[in-house]
């Protein structure tokens, strides 16, 4: 089953470059989300351009993300506009980030899942 969250637009806006190649990069929710109520975004943030992978917890209203509770997990500067692609996976153990321009090991993350 698949479940659409809406994000506050004047939220995104204030915090995602729209352009080029920049944005919402990757979204992943984690096995049991349901019970943990949280999942990652992989986004390029304005106003630098560098690559957030951050979690966000749903809020009371179970279909919108509580913006308030982001926690950054990694931070990676990017040099250029373009090329900025990216995809989160979760392995058996660990969130998996890929970067167009970087490839993280999970075991980089891990400790702050």
């Amino acid at each position: 089953m698949c479940k659409v969250y809406q994000v506050d637009r004047t939220v995104a806006r204030g915090r995602v470059v729209v352009s080029s190649e920049q944005g919402l990069l990757g979204i992943a929710f984690p096995p049991s989300f349901s019970a943990k109520r949280y999942f990652y975004v992989n986004y390029t943030r304005r106003p630098d351009g560098a690559t957030v992978v951050s979690r966000f917890y749903v809020s009371t209203n179970e279909n919108v993300a509580d913006a308030a509770t982001e926690q950054a997990v990694l931070l990676v500067p990017q040099p250029y506009i373009r090329h900025n692609g990216g995809s989160l996976v979760f392995g058996p153990d660990s969130l998996d980030v890929n970067q167009s321009q970087i490839s993280v090991p999970s075991r980089s993350i891990a400790s702050a899942l």
